[in-house]
Formats: structure tokens, C-alpha cells, sequence
């Protein structure tokens, strides 16, 4: 469990340098809040995750664009991370 929990906080990590790069200040916020919960309550964690993805206004509609062009690297790094989150708090 302890590699998993690790591998959380990395992704998350990754989640919010990508936010931060991308001037989505207020997701790599939301994101620091949540690495702090992970150690004292991994189950509230997963449930402040699961509350980013998925519906209206959630993780899943962002879209990284620059000039008016998707920024298929990026946009595709986002899913990848998005999918791993999605995993572990499945599980």
C-alpha cells in the first residue's frame, strides 16, 4: 500500500506542476490541498478527488490550449494522469 500511496502523491504532483505551467492556478490549489489530506485521511483524499472528476465543470472538461491551438502533449499527459487518479481511487 505504502508504493501506491507514494505513487499518488507523485501523480499528483506531476497533476499539479502540469496546472501550474498552464496558469490553472485554481486546480494545482485544489490539488495541494489534497496531498495534505493523503497522509492524515486517505479515504477523505480519494473522496476529494473523485469530487475533480467527472460532471459538470469537473477536471475531465479541461482542455489545454495555447493561441487558440490544443496542446496535444499536454492535453494528453492531463489524461494519463486523470486515468491513473481514476484507478487508485477506484481501488
Amino acid at each position: 500500500m505504502k508504493n501506491k500511496i507514494e505513487d499518488l502523491k507523485s501523480t499528483i504532483q506531476e497533476l499539479i506542476e502540469l496546472f501550474e505551467e498552464q496558469n490553472l492556478e485554481h486546480w494545482a490549489e485544489m490539488y495541494k490541498r489534497i496531498l495534505f489530506y493523503i497522509d492524515d485521511d486517505l479515504e477523505y483524499a480519494k473522496y476529494k478527488i473523485q469530487s475533480t472528476i467527472g460532471g459538470m465543470g469537473s477536471m475531465d472538461d479541461i482542455v489545454l490550449y495555447r493561441n487558440g491551438d490544443p496542446l496535444i502533449k499536454e492535453n494528453n499527459r492531463l489524461d494519463y494522469l486523470r486515468s491513473k487518479l481514476y484507478v487508485f481511487c477506484e481501488s
